[in-house]
């Protein structure tokens, strides 16, 4: 589904995340998507892809704490 859609990216955190990015990989060639390791190296790719008129999704457990992704845009743009 998420080739059909206008998903530009996905950015990826987490140990188990990496098997997501890998079936987009597979499945949605039109989507662009990376895991990363740490959540700074997330921040420093999204700093480099998004735009102010941009639509972000920021999903994740709580136990991820994705609010400090959140935290990161707003104190970025």
């Amino acid at each position: 589904l998420i080739g059909q859609s206008d998903v530009d990216y996905v950015l990826a955190f987490g140990e188990y995340s990496r098997f997501i990015v890998d079936e987009i990989g597979k499945r949605a060639k039109n989507v662009e998507a990376w895991h990363f390791e740490t959540l700074e190296l997330l921040n420093k790719k999204l700093k480099q892809i998004i735009k102010s008129s941009g639509l972000v999704l920021v999903k994740g457990s709580r136990a991820m704490k994705m609010e400090r992704v959140i935290s990161f845009l707003e104190n970025s743009l």
